[in-house]
């Protein structure tokens, strides 16, 4: 059996450890900053691009079908050690959710349809994605690494990303919470409103 010279694996391990963001330097940088001022940033609303394609199983949806729901929008690719180590937070997001305005979706960025289908059946995850064949939609929301993150209130307003991995799931978290209940509160006033 032949192995790899040594510098050659290093390389590659480097590689793959870097692999998952394409620019580290404006990552870190970036990453830093939006930590340190996520209540801020939540304000400083913006609309979200529409985002049209095809989940796993080849049927078309947009991201406008979610208005009235709180949408954490996620960038990934089944190569990415960082977007898999999300997962089984992602998981525990949609089903702590479930039946309340918040959905979790995936922008897939492998090359392939069936990677994405079989990512999703050993991955055993349970949201709903888009393939991005050739990265267009990747490219339209300027990603820069994977995993990026979008979280987009009930009324279509990104109110915080995110590239990389959060340090801080717990205030990506908190943020989720404070939203869901806005569009919860929100719709309870207009449910109250059409009953006048």
């Amino acid at each position: 059996m032949r192995t790899l010279p040594r510098g050659v694996m290093l390389l590659l391990i480097g590689a793959a450890l870097i692999g998952c963001v394409a620019n580290s330097t404006h990552t870190t940088r970036s990453v830093t900053r939006k930590r340190s001022d996520i209540d801020k940033r939540a304000d400083a609303a913006k609309p979200a691009k529409e985002i049209r394609g095809i989940d796993a199983d080849g049927k078309s949806f947009q991201l406008s079908e979610y208005r009235g729901k709180v949408v954490l929008l996620d960038f990934w690719a089944s190569w990415c050690g960082p977007c898999r180590s999300m997962f089984p937070h992602e998981r525990s997001l949609v089903q702590k959710y479930e039946g309340r305005p918040f959905a979790f979706l995936g922008i897939d960025e492998d090359d392939d349809r069936e990677t994405l289908q079989k990512a999703q059946k050993e991955h055993k995850l349970n949201w709903r994605s888009w393939w991005d064949e050739g990265g267009s939609v990747a490219r339209e929301w300027q990603v820069r690494g994977f995993p990026t993150l979008y979280l987009i209130d009930h009324k279509g307003l990104i109110r915080w990303h995110e590239v990389g991995v959060p340090e801080d799931l717990k205030k990506m978290d908190e943020l989720i919470e404070r939203l869901v209940k806005e569009a919860e509160s929100e719709d309870g006033k207009q449910a109250a409103l059409s009953r006048k």
